[in-house]
C-alpha cells in the first residue's frame, strides 16, 4: 500500500494538473471555445484518472485494515461527498436514487452491527448465505420442472 501511494506521489499527475491550468490560464482569451472546451476535459480527464488512482488505494487501505475498517470514516465523509455531489452536478443519480443509496447503507451498517453484537463471524455468515441462495436456485429449479412436466 505505501508503495502504491508513493507511485501516485511521484507520478507528477498533480503537477501536470497544475501546469495545464496555468497555461490555459494564460491562453484562455486567445483560444477558441473549441479549444476551451477540449482544454476543460482533458483537465477533466486528468482528475478523473488521480480520482481513479486515490479510490484503488483507498480499496487497498480498507482491504489491508479487515472487515470492518475504514467504515466510520467512509460514513461520515466519502459517502455524503459523493452524494452531495451526484446531486448537485446531476452526475446521473436523483436525489431519490441518492437518499435510497444512503437508506441502503445505513441498513446495511445495521446489519453489520447486529451481527458485530452477536458476535457472529462473517465468513460464516456468508457461508450460510451462501447455502440459502443455493437451496431457493434449487427450489426454482425444482419448480421450473414441476411446471414443464405440467404443460
Amino acid at each position: 500500500m505505501a508503495q502504491h501511494l508513493k507511485q501516485i506521489a511521484d507520478s507528477g499527475r498533480f503537477g501536470s494538473l497544475e501546469d495545464n491550468l496555468k497555461q490555459w490560464s494564460e491562453e484562455y482569451k486567445l483560444n477558441t471555445t473549441d479549444k476551451n472546451v477540449s482544454n476543460a476535459i482533458e483537465n477533466i480527464e486528468l482528475i478523473s484518472n488521480i480520482q481513479r488512482q486515490l479510490l484503488e488505494l483507498l480499496n487497498e487501505i480498507v482491504k489491508e485494515g479487515g472487515t470492518y475498517s475504514g467504515v466510520e470514516p467512509i460514513k461520515r465523509q466519502l459517502l455524503p461527498w459523493l452524494a452531495s455531489n451526484f446531486v448537485a452536478t446531476g452526475g446521473g443519480i436523483s436525489p431519490d436514487t441518492s437518499q435510497k443509496l444512503i437508506n441502503d447503507v445505513a441498513e446495511k451498517d445495521k446489519i453489520i452491527r447486529e451481527l458485530k453484537s452477536n458476535h457472529i463471524v462473517p465468513d460464516k455468515v456468508d457461508e450460510e448465505a451462501e447455502k440459502i441462495r443455493k437451496e431457493e436456485k434449487q427450489k426454482k429449479k425444482e419448480e421450473k420442472k414441476i411446471k414443464e412436466k405440467g404443460e
